[in-house]
């Protein structure tokens, strides 16, 4: 299958449990809907054509995140404008990581780029959505399970993505990536917990951890690469979310 009509077949599925998603009504159609979802997925991934080298797997963990990530988003906000953000970004982004796809055998890191950064992308919004529904869970004690199990397990997770994004970008150090995974777990799982004690909602709870997991992964990408870390360069980009963070917490996001 072409890479462009995958991107089609993608755009439809996806609007159709895009529509599905609204006349769910108990739990068992959920996990029907979610399992035949990675099913449709699996199928595309799997008739799509992929250049030689670039791994059909990889591209199907990182659908099955961002799709469980957005139901869990889904779930649990109920402004109208953010539903609507996310049906739009759930419907077109796997789509775009499909058209992006090369249909030639082109290894160039040109062609790579592209695909690549939407599956990047793809990640992110799964994770922002899965800590804004382990949030949901804490706060509005849906289960009958303690926080830390919780905060422990989504910390698990965000190690897992740092881990596995960092082998997107060819690093070639396992030993150090490890021993930086397991930091990214210890880290992640004293910002979960600092952030659940701070008087916010579930949704900026969730989006605060992701953003903090990105600033980690980032910055521990740059630490792979053989110049290293430059400060210089890489203060102002803290600099800057540091600002944006601060005008975040003080005028857009809500206190409890």
């Amino acid at each position: 299958m072409h890479p462009r009509l995958a991107a089609v077949t993608e755009f439809v599925v996806a609007l159709l449990f895009w529509l599905a998603l609204t006349r769910l009504t108990v739990f068992w159609m959920l996990v029907v809907w979610i399992l035949f979802r990675l099913a449709l997925s699996a199928m595309v991934i799997r008739l799509c054509y992929y250049p030689p080298a670039w791994k059909r797997v990889r591209h199907f963990l990182v659908l099955a995140l961002f799709n469980f990530g957005l139901l869990f988003y889904l779930l649990f906000v109920e402004q109208i404008l953010s539903t609507r953000l996310s049906g739009l970004i759930f419907i077109f982004l796997p789509a775009l990581s499909f058209w992006l796809l090369p249909a030639t055998p082109d290894r160039s890191l040109l062609a790579f780029k592209p695909e690549r950064r939407v599956r990047l992308a793809l990640t992110i919004f799964g994770l922002c959505g899965i800590w804004v529904g382990i949030y949901s869970s804490i706060i509005l004690q849906i289960f009958n399970v303690h926080f830390w199990l919780w905060l422990f397990l989504g910390s698990c997770l965000s190690a897992w993505s740092a881990y596995f994004w960092w082998q997107e970008y060819e690093i070639e150090n396992v030993t150090k990536m490890r021993v930086w995974a397991l930091a990214v777990l210890a880290m992640m799982l004293e910002l979960a917990w600092v952030i659940y004690l701070l008087p916010l909602g579930y949704f900026i709870s969730g989006f605060l951890v992701t953003w903090f997991w990105y600033g980690l992964w980032i910055m521990a990408r740059f630490y792979f690469t053989p110049a290293g870390i430059n400060w210089k360069k890489q203060s102002v980009f803290l600099i800057v979310n540091g600002v944006l963070l601060f005008l975040f917490l003080m005028f857009v996001a809500r206190w409890r």
